[in-house]
């Protein structure tokens, strides 16, 4: 299917792939557009959440506050001492017998003292271990036995910390106990158990009714786990929020923002719930109005990029009827275009390059017809010259033997030296040839300068046989030497000393001409390396040979001139790849 939709794009027209492009982006940015536009709301909507979180935690902290206000009053009714010694009486007298009932006047004294310590306590009542009522100070209905029993086992595991239980028979009340320990002698012994209703809902009304005042009402659902304790209204339990979080939900035909928070500590869950109405229809208000503008100008744009379009593609069919004409005759070269000649833009480079491509093509052919023409006439002047060399090395040969009939070694030697490098420099057409058949070349023409000079020229050559067969540009130790000979022996009285040698350096093979003369010049060295300074004999300079190394082999390869402890030194890099045996042996 990819490339089946990849050959239809590829075969459409460029004004039907630039409308399509141009559609994509355009939508991709109408999109990022709607999205963007409903960020505000998301960060909006994660404001309110923070702000009614904040409520929240301030509500359910003033609520703890009131409900540990009552637990620390029942701490304080536990450790009373009238109130261990009444019940310590009640739990050894017998049933009915006045110390039995006059314990119990005590008692129910103390605790209804203690019950009006807190408008939001409803009713106290204690009981000892077997369940026997000792107080009757009590609103609502009768606490059952099998609440009661499981009340003490919860009590029993708190561990004398107090337990908080919804109410079963009264919505909104809470039901807080705690194990009664008595405190003479430090027996620690359970003598009792305190069940205290605290009213949770006057707590919820009266903070409700502060939080009003200052406009900040809330709507508010309590769980303890998942026991509902207290509720304001209907709606909120139908949020399907479970976990921690808000949700928008639509209940009752309007939008409500949704909150749930858990109070970390008490473990208590907090769901409120906001007007969210307004905000959902501002909400939709901006959408429709930002896709009806987002609309608008996405045709707008579409129309003006249709006609930038248009422009473009017009200028582009004139340059296809161009390659057309072209295509037809090329030696029509086109004149210049005057519409594109000052144009600076892609289009007028187009048309400016394919002119003058056209008329460079022309002229190149005429100037193809011009040298064919003066090629064949080369050739023709190249067999003619063919006779020199073949004349000149005969010619060598017969002042040789006649030197040797003769008897003048010297000038038979020069003569055979004279010719083998002749030879060696005519047969041998190759670019790259190995160092031993180079410095062949330079051997020879040393004996020449060897017959002029005498004793006052010393040569060596120390080249090791793992050289002999490495690549090295032709004509490159002959020069080297000859620059010696020139810059060093020419001017000076004592003997000359040439080395030729190699060695490995860095990966690389050098190859090293060094004498012990005067040294050049720094401003010969510069101008030889540059090719300026007039070449002798071969008539290749310093530069020639460098130029030629980096070509043959790579940018770091060529040579190197220095000044070291009174020789002077030129160094040809070479790669130190060998030619193959063949080659090195036939050329």
């Amino acid at each position: 299917m990819a490339n089946v939709m990849t050959r239809w794009f590829q075969n459409l027209r460029l004004r039907s792939k630039f409308t399509l492009i141009l559609l994509a982006s355009l939508l991709i940015v109408l999109g990022g557009a709607l999205l963007a536009s409903r960020m505000p709301y998301a960060a909006y909507d994660r404001e309110l959440y923070t702000k009614t979180v904040q409520t929240l935690t301030m509500f359910a902290q003033e609520i703890q506050s009131e409900l540990d206000s009552a637990a620390y009053i029942s701490f304080t009714m536990i450790g009373d001492n009238v109130l261990q010694t009444s019940l310590t009486e009640l739990n050894i007298q017998a049933v009915g017998s006045e110390e039995w009932v006059e314990a119990k006047r005590e008692l129910d004294k103390r605790v209804s003292n203690f019950s009006f310590l807190s408008h939001d306590i409803q009713s106290v009542r204690i009981r000892s271990r077997d369940g026997t009522y000792f107080m009757s100070a009590w609103r609502g209905a009768p606490l059952q036995l099998s609440k009661f029993i499981q009340l003490r086992d919860a009590v029993s595991a708190a561990r004398g910390r107090e337990v908080w239980n919804p109410d079963p028979d009264n919505p909104g009340t809470l039901i807080l106990a705690r194990d009664i320990r008595e405190i003479a002698g430090f027996t620690l012994k359970s003598i009792g158990m305190l069940v205290m209703r605290v009213d949770l809902a006057g707590i919820v009304s009266r903070l409700n009714a502060r939080l009003t005042r200052m406009g900040m009402p809330v709507t508010v659902a309590i769980y303890m786990g998942d026991t509902l304790v207290y509720s304001d209204g209907g709606a909120l339990s139908g949020a399907a929020l479970e976990s921690d979080g808000y949700l928008v939900q639509r209940t009752g035909g309007e939008d409500t923002l949704f909150v749930r928070h858990t109070m970390p500590g008490a473990g208590w869950t907090y769901l409120t719930a906001v007007p969210y109405g307004g905000v959902s229809a501002a909400i939709r208000d901006s959408s429709g109005a930002a896709l009806a503008v987002s609309a608008a100008a996405l045709a707008i744009a579409l129309a003006l990029s249709s006609l930038l379009v248009s422009s473009i593609l017009n200028h582009l069919t004139i340059l296809l009827g161009k390659f057309s004409a072209f295509a037809k005759d090329p030696l029509a070269a086109p004149g210049g275009s005057p519409p594109y000649e000052t144009r600076r833009d892609e289009i007028g480079g187009l048309h400016r390059g394919f002119d003058r491509m056209a008329a460079g093509y022309a002229e190149t052919i005429r100037e193809n017809y011009v040298k064919q023409q003066l090629l064949l006439e080369a050739r023709v002047r190249q067999l003619r010259a063919q006779i020199q060399p073949h004349f000149l090395n005969n010619t060598l040969e017969s002042i040789y033997c006649l030197a040797m009939i003769d008897g003048n070694e010297r000038v038979a030697a020069m003569t055979h030296a004279l010719g083998s490098m002749f030879r060696a420099a005519l047969k041998d057409q190759r670019d790259i040839i190995t160092i031993g058949e180079d410095m062949r070349i330079a051997e020879e023409y040393l004996n020449i300068q060897r017959v002029r000079y005498g004793d006052r020229l010393r040569a060596s050559f120390n080249v090791g046989k793992e050289f002999l067969n490495a690549r090295i540009a032709a004509m490159t130790i002959q020069p080297l030497v000859e620059n010696s000979v020139r810059h060093a022996l020419e001017e000076m009285l004592e003997p000359c000393e040439i080395r030729v040698y190699c060695r490995r350096e860095d990966g690389f093979i050098e190859l090293v001409v060094a004498d012990n003369g005067g040294g050049m010049p720094q401003e010969v060295i510069g101008m030889l390396e540059r090719g300026e300074y007039p070449a002798g004999g071969t008539g290749l300079g310093l530069a020639n040979i460098h130029q030629r190394l980096r070509l043959a082999f790579s940018g770091e390869c060529g040579l190197r001139v220095r000044r070291e402890d009174g020789w002077t030194i030129v160094a040809a890099r070479l790669n130190g790849e060998e030619e193959p045996a063949c080659e090195a042996a036939g050329g």
